[in-house]
């Protein structure tokens, strides 16, 4: 029986974003092929590359740190609060990335000055995605790990 750790859990993450990335990557083949022009000046290629590219190494360092963490300390971190932060950091990115998908929906070009006002919707959601993905609750884990002090029996 597999038990969901916290290390299982960011490589799981790894595995979403993964298949979400490879059909986002679908869509930017397609829509280069069939318009010819490079796809690299919208939106969408920056969401899909940060989409993947980003999320693929934060969640093999979050894998890494949550593996390592009790190796190298001694010490058990708090299980609730490393998924805690697993579900914030995927659950905020995927928001976040998510609109900004959608504004290539509206036709947002890249490298502009100034975004119009029909867009600041969607930028405000995503906003509200980065918010959510933030590692604060990442470095309370630490510290509380560090104060509480519990012994790992088994390494």
């Amino acid at each position: 029986m597999i038990r969901l750790s916290v290390p299982v859990l960011w490589i799981a993450g790894v595995g979403y974003f993964a298949l979400v990335g490879g059909l986002s990557a679908l869509v930017l083949m397609k829509e280069g092929s069939a318009t010819g022009s490079g796809v690299s000046d919208y939106y969408y290629f920056q969401a899909h590359a940060y989409f993947v590219l980003s999320i693929a190494v934060m969640s093999f360092f979050f894998t890494a740190w949550y593996y390592m963490f009790p190796k190298i300390t001694g010490l058990r971190y708090h299980e609730l609060i490393g998924q805690i932060h697993f579900w914030m950091t995927m659950s905020g990115t995927a928001l976040s990335f998510f609109f900004k998908h959608l504004i290539v929906a509206e036709g947002m070009p890249r490298r502009i000055v100034d975004y119009p006002d029909g867009y600041a919707m969607w930028q405000f959601l995503s906003g509200i995605g980065v918010d959510i993905s933030r590692t604060v609750i990442f470095v309370f884990g630490v510290v509380v790990a560090l104060i509480q002090r519990k012994k790992v029996a088994d390494l």
